[in-house]
């Protein structure tokens, strides 16, 4: 196990103790987070490290690196170890997310509208049925949440690790200024 999975382990312990003796294999749950952590983290760095400035000196250099680690470290950590109330269980958030989206039948209803859309545009305007930019995405954006919505359907039959990306994938639907849905 990495330092990263430590931390989380240890910040679990403390923090959620009732979802940590919940996990069925906390040793591989714990490794795989600290591994994604460690992931994450290194692309940020090079991202980072990528934008310095030529021409530093070799303690500047140290500097503005360690610098990026913390930062990056600071980022990823919130976002994976810290992410989740105490209060709060897996699958009570998983519940809680998909509670308040619409259903994957409200999902083919979207689609179908918006694929609707584009039929009476090319019509309109009399060319190939072709979605826009924005039309391609809002595509994307409902197939990827229906998947995830299958995905949440059987929650309970996910390893503890699937159950966090289920969870961290869900909130990429959420908007965090108004705690409603982002659709």
């Amino acid at each position: 196990m990495n330092r990263y999975a430590i931390l989380a382990r240890d910040w679990w312990s403390k923090n959620a103790p009732e979802r940590l003796a919940s996990l069925e294999d906390p040793e591989t749950f714990f490794q795989a987070l600290g591994e994604s952590a460690a992931a994450q983290i290194a692309q940020i760095e090079d991202q980072q490290r990528a934008t310095l400035p030529e021409g530093l000196t070799y303690l500047e250099t140290v500097g503005r690196l360690q610098s990026i680690r913390k930062q990056a470290e600071e980022v990823v950590l919130s976002d994976l170890v810290y992410s989740l109330p105490a209060e709060m269980t897996l699958l009570d958030e998983i519940d809680d997310l998909t509670g308040n989206l619409p259903g994957i039948s409200g999902i083919d209803a979207m689609i179908d509208r918006l694929n609707d859309q584009a039929e009476r545009e090319a019509e309109i305007e009399d060319r190939e049925l072709t979605l826009d930019d924005e039309q391609l995405h809002r595509l994307h954006q409902l197939t990827r949440l229906r998947a995830l919505l299958v995905q949440a359907a059987n929650p309970d039959q996910l390893t503890a690790a699937e159950q966090r990306d289920l969870v961290l994938a869900l909130r990429a639907f959420w908007d965090e200024t108004t705690g409603a849905p982002a659709l």
